[in-house]
């Protein structure tokens, strides 16, 4: 069994963005903000354990950080 080790720093900045913190957990889980930035809703949803429109919702706020930042 490999530990997962949550990034703080990814966390966080999902947390920020108003994400829930148990989403922002599970996303955060052994991952890079690089990592979880470029993530489908479809994978969120499988990675947060939720329905469609919860993971298009985080979706949306991840991509339009992501597109705000540019």
């Amino acid at each position: 069994m490999t530990l997962m080790v949550v990034k703080s720093a990814t966390k966080k900045k999902l947390m920020d963005m108003l994400v829930p913190e148990e989403f922002a957990h599970k996303l955060a889980d052994d991952r890079k903000w690089d990592d979880v930035k470029v993530l489908t809703a479809q994978e969120i949803a499988q990675f947060c354990e939720t329905d469609s429109d919860t993971a298009a919702r985080i979706h949306g706020i991840i991509t339009g950080a992501s597109a705000s930042k540019q």
